[in-house]
């Protein structure tokens, strides 16, 4: 596979547009066309979309097959579980703190 052809398969399999991976990563949408039709993508843009699908640089240039899960940064956990709390609406954030709640008890049994 070619970085376009990976690309296409991890927009699918995560139901993400490419506006929203554009949005996302910085760039215009265009830009992501531009991949898509096999235009070249720079280093610091190839590793914004391996960082946004959680997937290795190898895996997006087809010099890998698996698509083992790239372990994020403490930083990068931190920013994206700041995004998801902010985006939840009350009922939602009353669940998650009744599964948080729920969690630290059974570390404490």
């Amino acid at each position: 596979m070619n970085i376009a052809q990976s690309l296409l398969v991890l927009l699918g399999e995560t139901h993400t547009s490419r506006s929203k991976l554009a949005r996302e990563i910085g760039v215009h949408t265009t830009t992501v066309t531009n991949w898509l039709d096999g235009r070249k993508i720079d280093s610091k843009n190839l590793l914004a979309v391996a960082n946004y699908f959680g997937v290795s640089v190898d895996y997006l240039t087809g010099n890998e097959t698996k698509k083992e899960p790239v372990p994020i940064s403490e930083n990068e956990l931190d920013l994206r579980l700041i995004e998801l709390l902010t985006s939840l609406t009350p009922d939602e954030m009353r669940q998650v703190d009744a599964f948080v709640q729920g969690l630290l008890a059974a570390r404490k049994a």
